[in-house]
């Protein structure tokens, strides 16, 4: 789990639940982690006894739901706050420290500030050393470092320092290290060490009775030491306090966007923070990652670190739907780039563009296969036309038309057999087969792809897009409904594609996604099984029947994620009664409710414990949120108008 992030497009840093770095993105979100994931701790020596902030008590939070962190501390009798912001420009984190002394006297105390950089996201060839003449510590390796300054309010530096290696466990958990040399209150001043390295900077001060001292702590990432070493001169409290009035203004201005919506207040919260929590998780590139949470690597030896098409294009329409078009339109540029010739995207890619792993194989004995998620292509597509009826600027649309919209709307027609997509894997990344939601996903697309075509005149590919959409839609109705309701897939046996009658959230798609409407006999039918089916007991809904990803208990359907419940929740608000508004808003403020304190969504909750599980944030549980809410507030999608 990850408490907050704070980010700009090239830097992106994830703090833990005492406020600690333990994830620091440069220079593309979500790639590389120069910590791997490890915990940049954070220590205290007061009246000669140390303490790791882990052991005091804390509140943390967004500021004013600003990309504005905020952690507070108890050490009597200090009360200890953190406010972190990334620049808005530069790869640099600011974190102000206050120190509030609550007593009658005069109070001294040691502020210790761990790196745990393994540099270019592995642990072979770092050197920590302390740079004498611009008073810092240096991290680097090749074309990454990182260079960490501390002073206090008259710009006195650091007083004490350490460089040294660390070792870690079979896990990759670091258990040793220079950080233990702060425990005695002192440090040993060694000043270089190179291969698996970390250090520490310390600084004392006295604070008066009843009085609050400041101390500004920066880290700021670059591609070469004289990069970095250049700008360290600048690095002065003036600079962190106008810097932090600059960056409140800033997000201040950004959410305004938002505007006074009729919302509960918890609701508007969640929404407004949901709004942040996604822009920290966007690249400057115009990649959109999942999730940047490391901390599930020690369990799979992968991360959700990277853009996967269906995930992006859910996440860039719930900020075209609030009123940021930026990052669909940076989106868009990406993914073009890395749209493969025949107009398909393979299941996920990295934050620079380039191939990311994958378990979908590249050899199979099925014709026509492709090592795809097809609905990742539909909803790129989708996503655009979405994009393009809501703001209308042909001007920027234009050139992905001819060079995204067709060559991708081409493939989904020609990626056809017997009047349905031809088989490839579920939006779950389990499956293989044809699925309820690719089919839903590649009918919004023809169809909004043949009301893009007649805009720019392209009369004969509009025929063409809506001719294959219609006959989709019959063969849908034809081959995909079983006693009344949607199936979840088809899938091949012996040749034959047989139904699969696992109740599935998937099954609202063909909703959602303007397929049927939901007043629809089948749309009823369908709904009323994931309804019925996935309700968990402790108010959200699992993905399908018998789901075993991260489950602990035997009973119920499976954890309840946010992505489902908030899709219950899209499809009560399209059915439009009082009572089915009042049950979505309900399902709403449950994602809440649920909520870590700092208002990051996680994927899912443990139904043992209703605790979260899995990563947080999750980007696409945000998106869903936002989409949720805006439909709540009457902005419907363009496929569901």
């Amino acid at each position: 789990m990850r408490w907050l992030s704070l980010g700009n497009g090239e830097l992106e840093v994830n703090l833990d639940s005492h406020g600690q770095i333990v994830c620091f993105y440069y220079p593309y979100v979500g790639q590389e982690n120069q910590t791997s994931g490890n915990t940049n701790r954070i220590g205290f020596c007061h009246a000669g006894r140390f303490t790791w902030v882990d052991s005091c008590e804390c509140d943390m939070g967004y500021l004013d739901d600003l990309m504005i962190g905020q952690t507070r501390l108890v050490l009597e009798p200090f009360e200890i706050t953190f406010t972190d912001f990334v620049d808005d420009h530069e790869p640099l984190i600011t974190r102000i420290i206050s120190l509030k002394n609550y007593s009658n006297v005069k109070q001294d105390i040691r502020v210790f500030m761990h790196h745990n950089f393994s540099l270019f996201d592995n642990d072979v060839g770092d050197t920590g050393v302390f740079d004498p003449e611009h008073h810092a510590i240096v991290h680097y390796k090749g074309l990454r470092c990182v260079l960490a300054k501390l002073v206090d309010e008259s710009g006195r530096g650091f007083d004490q320092y350490a460089v040294g290696k660390k070792t870690a466990d079979v896990e990759g958990n670091i258990v040793q290290g220079t950080y233990l040399d702060a425990e005695d209150c002192s440090l040993s001043g060694n000043p270089i060490e190179q291969g698996f390295v970390d250090s520490v900077i310390s600084i004392g001060l006295d604070v008066e009775s009843n009085s609050t001292a400041k101390l500004y702590y920066w880290l700021l990432a670059g591609k070469s030491v004289e990069r970095v070493t250049s700008k360290a001169r600048e690095l002065v409290p003036s600079k962190a306090e106008s810097d932090f009035s600059f960056i409140r203004s800033y997000w201040s201005k950004w959410l305004s966007r938002v505007g006074s919506p009729n919302l509960p207040p918890s609701v508007l919260r969640l929404y407004r923070r949901s709004l942040t929590v996604i822009s920290s998780q966007c690249g400057r590139n115009g990649s959109i990652v999942a999730s940047t949470d490391y901390s599930i690597e020690r369990v799979s030896h992968d991360t959700y670190n990277y853009v996967w098409p269906r995930d992006a294009a859910y996440i860039a329409n719930a900020m075209d739907m609030a009123g940021y078009p930026e990052y669909s339109l940076r989106l868009f540029e990406f993914a073009s780039k890395v749209m493969e010739r025949d107009g398909y995207f393979l299941q996920k890619y990295n934050s620079n563009g380039t191939l990311a792993s994958s378990w979908h194989p590249w050899a199979s004995k099925y014709e026509g296969y492709l090592p795809i998620q097809e609905d990742e292509t539909a909803l790129m597509v989708w996503c655009l036309c979405e994009h393009y009826f809501t703001y209308g600027d042909i001007e920027k649309i234009a050139r992905h038309y001819h060079h995204m919209v067709k060559p991708a709307s081409g493939f989904l027609m020609r990626f056809m057999d017997r009047g349905l997509p031809r088989p490839s894997y579920d939006l779950w990344e389990e499956r293989f087969g044809v699925h309820i939601h690719t089919v839903a996903a590649v009918h919004a697309a023809l169809k909004l792809t043949s009301r893009l075509a007649q805009e720019v005149g392209d009369t004969g590919y509009a025929n063409e897009c809506s001719d294959a959409a219609d006959a989709l839609y019959k063969a849908t109705l034809e081959k995909m409904v079983y006693d009344g309701r949607f199936v979840r897939r088809l899938y091949l046996d012996d040749g034959q594609l047989k139904p699969d009658l696992t109740v599935d959230s998937a099954m609202l798609a063909p909703m959602l996604l303007g397929m049927v409407d939901v007043y629809s006999p089948v749309a009823k039918k369908s709904a009323e099984a994931v309804t019925s089916k996935l309700a968990t007991g402790m108010g959200g809904f699992a993905r399908y029947e018998d789901d075993w990803y991260m489950r602990t208990t035997k009973s119920g359907p499976g954890n309840p994620w946010v992505i489902t419940t908030l899709w219950v929740a899209q499809y009560k608000i399209l059915c439009g009664s009082a009572q089915d508004r009042l049950e979505a808003m309900r399902l709403i403020g449950w994602c809440s409710e649920h909520a870590l304190s700092t208002g990051v969504l996680p994927e899912q909750f443990d139904l043992a414990n209703g605790k979260p599980t899995s990563v947080a944030p999750l980007t696409w549980s945000h998106a869903e949120l936002v989409r949720t809410v805006q439909l709540y507030l009457g902005n419907r999608p363009a496929c569901v108008r």
